[in-house]
């Protein structure tokens, strides 16, 4: 046996709206909008999205100035410029970028920010912890010591003005180039040559 339900009158619907009809009078609109726009300033407030603009373009400046520094590589110098500024979710965002593996926990804050930007942000570099998570890494040791590569970023490096290629490091790149060039070859003809053995 199938219970059913009230039919809508009874709960006061029956209501028909047609074309051109509102479905509040202009008072009541009024009296919504007012209210909505009360409980936004209020909700602003609390989460601390008021900012008053001469501190923001402080901040923002603060922020541009840590960014350049902290794009030419200088994380040290650029640090303090995201620690002092009053504009906390950018500030903390680029902060946590500079002490990135150390500060995991900063990202994890940061994922409930109310700027859509700085939670997206967050969402993305927490990322890499979850996968090295999942992959169980606990740290890297190809980056500890010196890549070889280090010249190479350096050549690039707009801040840096006295790089000088030395021709000893290209001529033992060269050799090292060579040998295993020969190697290799050798390689594939030893192999070649077991194949052939084993048909």
């Amino acid at each position: 046996m199938v219970i059913r339900g009230k039919p809508i009158l009874a709960f006061g619907g029956g209501r028909t709206l047609r074309p051109g009809d509102s479905v509040e009078t202009a008072e009541e609109r009024i009296v919504r909008e007012k209210q909505t726009k009360k409980f936004l300033i209020a909700y602003k407030e609390s989460i601390g999205l008021n900012i008053d603009p001469k501190l923001k373009l402080e901040c923002e400046k603060a922020i541009d100035e840590g960014n350049s520094l902290m794009d030419s590589g200088r994380l040290k110098e650029a640090l303090p410029y995201y620690e002092k500024s009053e504009l906390h979710g950018l500030a903390a965002l680029q902060w946590s970028i500079c002490q990135d593996s150390l500060r995991k926990r900063m990202y994890e804050k940061l994922l409930s920010h109310p700027n859509p930007r700085v939670s997206k942000k967050a969402r993305q570099l927490m990322f890499s912890f979850q996968a090295m998570e999942m992959l169980k890494v606990k740290g890297s040791s190809f980056m500890e010591g010196n890549t070889g590569y280090q010249d190479y970023f350096e050549a690039f490096d707009k801040d840096k003005t006295n790089y000088k290629a030395q021709e000893e490091k290209e001529g033992e790149a060269m050799g090292i180039c060579d040998s295993f060039c020969v190697s290799d070859s050798n390689g594939l003809h030893f192999v070649a040559a077991l194949r052939g053995n084993m048909h």
